[in-house]
C-alpha cells in the first residue's frame, strides 16, 4: 500500500510540474494540445485539495500528507497559487517528522512566499545541517517557531 501512495504521489508531482508554462514549452514537442487543459485542471484541483489543519495534536500521516501538498504546490512554481491555497493558514505543525533536505528546500519555498504564516512547530524534527541552511532564511518572519 505505502508503494501505491508513494508511486500516486510522484505522479502527481509530475502533473502539478506540468501546470508549470515553462515546464510545458519545454516539453511541447511530446504533449499534446491537452496539455494546457490538464495544468488548469491540476491546479483547479490543488485549490480544493490544500488540508487544513485544526489541531496542534495532528497524527504523522496527517503532517506527511501536508509536506506532501507543499510538494505539489512547489512543482507548480506558481506563487500565486501557493499564496491563493495557503491564505487561511497562521501555523503548521510538522512536529516529530524527519525532515530530508529536500522537504527543508519545499518548506522554505512555502515559507517565503506565504507571509502570513506566523507560526511553525518544527519540535523534535530531525534536520540536517543542509536542511537547516535551506531553512534559516525564511524563519526570520515568525512569531512564534518551536
Amino acid at each position: 500500500m505505502d508503494e501505491v501512495r508513494c508511486s500516486s504521489a510522484l505522479f502527481l508531482r509530475f502533473l502539478c510540474g506540468l501546470s508549470d508554462a515553462t515546464t510545458r514549452s519545454i516539453l511541447a514537442g511530446y504533449l499534446d494540445t491537452q496539455a494546457a487543459q490538464a495544468s488548469r485542471d491540476v491546479i483547479t484541483w490543488l485549490k480544493n485539495f490544500i488540508p487544513e489543519q485544526k489541531s496542534l495534536e495532528e497524527s504523522e500521516d496527517k503532517k506527511r500528507s501536508l509536506l506532501r501538498t507543499f510538494f505539489y504546490l512547489f512543482e507548480t512554481r506558481n506563487k500565486a497559487l501557493v499564496q491563493e491555497s495557503l491564505k487561511s493558514h497562521k501555523r503548521f505543525d510538522l512536529s516529530g517528522v524527519h525532515l530530508l533536505t529536500l522537504d527543508c528546500t519545499v518548506l522554505a519555498f512555502i515559507m517565503e512566499i506565504c507571509t502570513n504564516i506566523k507560526e511553525l512547530n518544527l519540535w523534535s524534527c530531525f534536520i540536517g545541517h543542509n536542511g537547516l541552511e535551506r531553512l534559516t532564511p525564511v524563519l526570520h518572519g515568525l512569531q512564534d517557531l518551536r
